[in-house]
Formats: C-alpha cells, sequence, structure tokens
C-alpha cells in the first residue's frame, strides 16, 4: 500500500480529530479537517472526497500502517469516534525488528560521534533511546567500526566554533602553530572541515583581509568578538567542499584537469577507491590505468600522489607534474 506526504497528514488528522470525542465527527467534517490541514502544512487546497475518508478509515483499521485504529461508527450521530480513548497512532509501539534496526543505526551514530560530543549527537542518542525504550542490558556489540580521530584535543572545539558559525559571530581564537609563540588572531569563522582525521577552521582573517584555515588541535581558546561578523563576497563555499583535496587553497589558483597514470595493481586500487569525487578513467590496460581529477592542485593533493612513490606518474598539468618531479628528485638526493 502506497503512502504519502499527503494520506499521512489525514491519518494525523483524523486521528487528532477522533481524540476529541465532545464533536461529531462526521465524513463531512473530517473532510473540512483534512483539507485544513494540508492548507497550513502544504499552502495547496485539495478537495478532500468521502470515498478518500472511507479508504483512509479503513487503512486505519486494518493493521496495514503498523496499527489497528479502534475507529467505530455512530448510525444515530453518523460520525466516527474511537472506542479505546487512549489510543493514539502517535504512540504506537515499534515492533521487535524495528527495534533493533533502529538501535543499529543508534550504534553507528554513537560511533560517529566519538568521545567528543561531536555536534550533540551524543545528547540526541541519548534522548531517543530513553524516548523510545530501546537500551538493553549488557554490553552493546558493534559490528561497524570508523576511524576515530587521534585529535580529540581539537574536537572540544567542535560544538563551540559551529555555534558561533550558525549564529555568524566574529570570534578571537587564541591559535599556536607548530612552530611558532601562540597568538591572538580576529576571525570571522566560516566553515568546518574534515580531513585525514583532523577538523580545520576554515575562516576569514581580519587582519591579513583573506581567508585562512586553522587546525582545532592548535587553538588554544576561543572567545566572541564584538567586531562586526565579514562575510567575503568572493568566498566560495563550494570549492572547499568540491574542487579540492584537503583544506588548503594557493593564492590565484584555478581548477585544473590533472591527469596521471597508477601502474600494476595500483591502477586497480585507485579505480575502486577514488583520490576525488570527480575522478574518471581514461584509459585501463594491463600495465597502468590513466585518471583524471578535476580540482585545484594544492598540497594536499601533491602530498597524496607523493605517497605512492613510483607507481604513480603525473602527466599533466605540465607545471604540476614539473612540481612534483622536482620533490621527488629532492627526495632521492637524501637518500644517495
Amino acid at each position: 500500500m502506497a503512502t504519502n506526504l499527503y494520506s499521512l497528514l489525514r491519518y494525523r488528522t483524523i486521528d487528532k480529530c477522533l481524540h476529541n470525542r465532545e464533536e461529531a465527527w462526521t465524513w463531512e467534517r473530517l473532510a473540512e479537517a483534512c483539507t485544513k490541514a494540508i492548507e497550513e502544512e502544504k499552502g495547496e487546497t485539495k478537495n478532500i472526497s468521502r470515498r478518500t475518508i472511507m479508504y483512509d478509515i479503513k487503512n486505519m483499521r486494518n493493521g496495514e500502517l503498523g496499527y489497528d485504529a479502534p475507529i467505530e461508527y455512530d448510525r444515530k450521530e453518523k460520525s466516527y469516534y474511537y472506542t479505546n480513548s487512549s489510543f493514539s497512532i502517535d504512540n504506537i509501539p515499534l515492533k521487535r525488528e524495528q527495534m533493533d534496526d533502529l538501535q543499529n543505526a543508534l550504534l553507528i551514530i554513537k560511533q560517529f560521534a566519538g568521545k567528543e560530543n561531536v555536534m550533540g549527537l551524543q545528547k540526541i542518542v541519548a534522548s531517543l533511546e530513553a524516548t523510545l525504550n530501546i537500551t538493553k542490558p549488557g554490553k552493546k556489540r558493534e559490528i561497524i567500526q570508523f576511524d576515530h580521530s587521534l585529535n580529540e584535543k581539537g574536537q572540544k572545539w567542535l560544538n563551540i566554533i559551529y555555534d558561533f558559525i550558525k549564529d555568524r559571530e566574529t570570534i578571537t581564537i587564541e591559535y599556536q602553530p607548530f612552530d611558532k609563540d601562540p597568538m591572538h588572531i580576529k576571525v570571522s569563522p566560516y566553515l568546518l572541515k574534515e580531513y585525514n582525521n583532523r577538523w580545520f577552521l576554515i575562516a576569514y582573517n581580519h587582519e591579513y583581509k583573506g581567508i585562512s584555515n586553522y587546525g582545532l588541535d592548535r587553538i588554544i581558546d576561543v572567545k566572541a568578538s564584538f567586531e562586526p561578523y565579514f562575510k567575503m563576497d568572493s568566498f566560495d563555499q563550494e570549492r572547499f567542499l568540491n574542487e579540492i583535496i584537503g583544506v588548503s587553497i594557493p593564492p590565484d589558483s584555478k581548477k585544473a584537469k590533472v591527469v596521471f597514470r597508477a601502474y600494476g595493481r595500483q591502477r586497480l586500487y585507485i579505480e575502486t577507491k577514488r583520490l576525488h569525487e570527480s575522478q574518471e578513467t581514461v584509459k585501463m590496460t594491463d600495465e597502468y590505468g590513466e585518471f583524471s581529477l578535476s580540482v585545484i592542485p594544492n598540497f594536499e593533493l601533491e602530498s597524496k600522489l607523493l605517497a605512492y612513490g613510483e607507481r604513480i606518474e603525473v602527466l599533466k598539468p605540465k607545471g604540476f607534474r614539473n612540481m612534483l618531479g622536482e620533490r621527488v628528485s629532492k627526495a632521492a638526493a637524501r637518500y644517495n
């Protein structure tokens, strides 16, 4: 039985009406209530027929929706009513298999949330477990494991910075680069992004008047600033999400078509585990696989390609190929 949004709205409206036992709910009055509910929820006017109301009542009664609504017809009043005043379609207990599926889903969310209550997920999970009463005694067996970040030091800032981004508030961060003393930086926060098990803040630096990224594990403190929030018109969030690998965008950079070859069995690995969502297979032979990426070349892309060593060869762009060649030569010189 197909169930769409409109039928669900009607079921909930009929349920609400039949809870009001002081009224006589004829099919006409139920239809009027359903029409009003759809107008308020969807902004659309739909004329509900007697046949539709009869069909809805039948569905609510027969158990196919997961419940058997105790709806009866009063011939004298020519109206419908609940024989059990405490019944509600909002209070239907979940089936055992549904409970198990939901509990498994919550276990996955727990693993994703990690130890630092990422974005409040742990509180949401706890609330769902208490509300639905689906907790089980004993230790739960986890059969899916995520690659948790080892930089828990930075995760504690996620909730705090997330709220500042949501509310568009300028902040001052006390930040310590790896090779410098701590400094206070005033920024307008734009985006939080995870890469390689580290979280980064992408923000507008008020002093340098440009976009910078900051590792959350290097942040010592975060405070609200009274300076107005600055929204940089040229900042394109989609570029940070779709056009780069990692978090850095070199100055005056442009998206390019990066073509490379993977040799031996590495070609099969890279074909199935793509480096970026834009990756396409150009050619596949017994010796090598040729692939292309539509990305902005940056340090993270260099590092990812160089990590494959002699099993990868970049063909285009020429400047990017030459840059990687120089890095390979310098690396080889250290071993000579």
